[in-house]
Parts: structure tokens; sequence; C-alpha cells
């Protein structure tokens, strides 16, 4: 995690529980196979007018999220039915 950004994960809510830290980057890596680049998150964003790159990365990262909220939504619709798939099949002998 970049020195810029508290590390928000970095007491455990349950003494047992251990926060895995992926971010988006690797997330995007475990999901699609590809790493995001990071390299302008810890740029000046507060200097005005924002540089082509940064723009280009909050663009990107916008972008990114949705493709991240999408495939994390199609696998949890997959888990559910194979879920359901399974209950169903306790029930085939008893028909």
């Amino acid at each position: 995690m970049p020195a810029c950004l508290p590390n928000f994960l970095s007491t455990p809510v349950c003494p047992r529980f251990r926060p895995v830290q992926l971010g988006l980057s690797g997330i995007c890596s475990r999901l699609f196979g590809q790493r995001v680049d990071k390299r302008e998150q810890c740029s000046g964003w507060g200097k005005r007018p924002l540089t082509q790159a940064q723009k280009t990365y909050a663009a990107i990262d916008a972008h990114v999220l949705v493709r991240v909220h999408s495939r994390l939504k199609d696998l949890q619709d997959e888990q559910a039915l194979a879920g359901l798939q399974n209950f169903d099949g306790l029930f085939l002998g008893f028909s």
C-alpha cells in the first residue's frame, strides 16, 4: 500500500480475522490476470490543472471498478446457482 494512503485494514475487527490487502491492482490481477498501473495514485492531485496522466489514471480506475463490480456480481451469482443446484440434488432421491 502506498505510503500516502492510511492503512485502514491494519487493525483486525476480530482477533482471528486477518485482512487481505490486495488493493484494486491486486484484485484485477486475480480476476482478469492484469494489474492496474497505480503510479499516479500518489501524484499531486491537489495541483491544478491535472496532468493528462492523472486524468487517464482516474478514468481507468473508474472503468476498472465497474468491471470488478460486474465480475464479482457474476461470481456471486454463479456461486448461488451452484449452491441451488447442489441443494436440489439432495432431493432427487426423494421425488
